[in-house]
């Protein structure tokens, strides 16, 4: 409760929401004006559920493949200094879910979830979650493995 929290692919910014019911802040994260303003819109629609916790969700570009935040106030979801201090000083809770769908951006991913850990200034905690089948890519070749499957070899 209380917590500052960011959220990568958030796509609708239904994770971001619910969210928001128990943490201070969320940063709803996404890349794309068009799809950060459908975010955008879906909670101001939905704002009454994280009023009841206090939260609020700011929402902002965060684009995996970029080492830096974007601070261009001319570009819509651009981060203020203010906003980026707030962040590393803040954040104790990254979560992310369904993306992990491409090889090249699950490595992405990972790498950004790796720079935000080490600007932090607190211990923070990852929740990640995937579908419930996953595609990997071995050698040029896709195979679907099953969460049923794995789970009876773990």
């Amino acid at each position: 409760r209380g917590c500052t929290a960011l959220e990568l692919g958030a796509g609708t910014g239904l994770a971001s929401i619910i969210a928001a019911t128990m943490a201070r802040t969320v940063y709803c994260t996404d890349v794309g004006a068009d799809l950060l303003s459908m975010c955008q819109r879906n909670i101001a629609l939905n704002s009454h559920l994280a009023a009841t916790g206090g939260g609020i969700v700011r929402v902002k570009e965060l684009d995996w493949l970029k080492d830096d935040l974007c601070t261009d106030p001319k570009v819509p979801f651009s981060w203020s200094q203010e906003e980026i201090s707030d962040l590393y000083d803040h954040t104790t809770i990254l979560f992310a879910a369904e993306v992990f769908y491409d090889d090249d951006l699950t490595d992405a991913v990972f790498k950004t979830l790796s720079r935000l850990a080490h600007r932090l200034k607190n211990a923070c905690t990852a929740i990640l979650s995937v579908e419930k089948s996953l595609c990997v890519r071995l050698a040029g070749l896709q195979a679907q493995l099953h969460i049923e499957t794995l789970g009876r070899h773990m």
